[in-house]
């Protein structure tokens, strides 16, 4: 029995708001399946992801971007000059690196480490990636 406007209207929120089937689930207490088939039902409006920044990221990680690029399009262009210094400065132990996503844009970030750290030594090696 498919579920009522009311019951896929909450699964849509809870999904929106967690971004996982499984907590959707539990939260609005049907199976994980019922949630899979509101998900495929409407992929439009749960299929992207809210562009908050202006596909800049948080204002207050700005000055710590490396590099963005969109999400579902290619890797990340290891040969420029940022994030090869980037990659040293992990690897020096200074600096640490992660990613954010605003909308459909990932970023990349180095951020400065207030101690640093050692044995991230040619962590970038091919043998080790």
């Amino acid at each position: 029995m498919p579920p009522t406007p009311e019951v896929v209207a909450e699964i849509l929120s809870e999904y929106k708001r967690t971004r996982s089937p499984f907590k959707a689930a539990n939260a609005v207490g049907v199976d994980v399946a019922v949630v899979w088939a509101v998900i495929d039902d409407n992929k439009d409006q749960v299929g992207a992801f809210e562009e908050r920044y202006g596909g800049k990221g948080r204002p207050e990680l700005e000055p710590y971007v490396v590099a963005t690029r969109r999400a579902l399009v290619g890797v990340w262009d290891n040969t420029s000059d940022e994030i090869r210094t980037a990659r040293a400065q992990y690897e020096a132990g200074t600096h640490e690196m992660c990613t954010g996503r605003d909308g459909a844009w990932l970023l990349l970030y180095s951020i400065p480490r207030r101690y640093p750290v050692t044995g991230r030594a040619e962590y970038f090696t091919p043998e080790n990636s």
